[in-house]
C-alpha cells in the first residue's frame, strides 16, 4: 500500500480502547461517499495542468488512487489533503472549498490580479465593507 510522507497510511484512522473494546473515532473517512462535502481535486489538478499520473508522480503513489479519489471511491483525510495541497501548490482548505476553474469567484479574479491589482482591491473591498459590524 503506498504511503505519503514519513509513512503515513493512506488508511490510517484514530481509534481508542474503552471498557467495552474498541471504538472508533468517526473521520470524514468513516463517512459514506454521498454525505461528504464535495471536494475540487480534479479541479485543481487541471487548473495547474497536471495529469493524474504527473499528479501521482508527485505524491508518490499510483495514477488509479488519485483517480479513486477524484472519484470518490478513496476516502481523503487531513494528511492527505495536504499533502495534495503542496503537490498542486494550494492550501488544503481550496482542495474543499475552492473551484479554481470559476472564472466569476473572487479568488480566481485575485488569483490573476497583479500586486497593484491586488492592493487596489483590497481598497475596494475595505470602502465595501466599512462601517458593518461582523458578528
Amino acid at each position: 500500500m503506498p504511503t505519503f510522507r514519513q509513512g503515513v497510511r493512506w488508511q490510517k484512522v484514530g481509534v481508542f480502547t474503552n471498557d467495552n473494546g474498541v471504538v472508533f473515532v468517526p473521520t470524514i473517512a468513516h463517512m459514506p461517499i454521498q454525505h461528504r462535502q464535495r471536494w475540487f481535486l480534479k479541479e485543481w489538478r487541471k487548473h495547474r495542468g497536471l495529469s493524474q499520473e504527473k499528479l501521482a508522480e508527485r505524491l508518490g503513489i499510483y495514477k488509479g488512487d488519485v483517480s479513486n479519489l477524484e472519484k470518490g471511491k478513496r476516502r481523503y483525510n487531513q494528511d492527505i489533503l495536504e499533502a495534495l495541497a503542496e503537490a498542486l501548490e494550494c492550501e488544503p482548505a481550496d482542495l474543499i472549498m475552492r473551484d479554481p476553474s470559476s472564472s466569476d469567484s473572487i479568488w480566481s479574479i485575485w488569483e490573476h490580479a497583479s500586486e497593484g491589482e491586488r492592493a487596489d482591491i483590497v481598497r475596494v473591498a475595505e470602502a465595501l465593507t466599512k462601517g458593518k459590524k461582523s458578528g
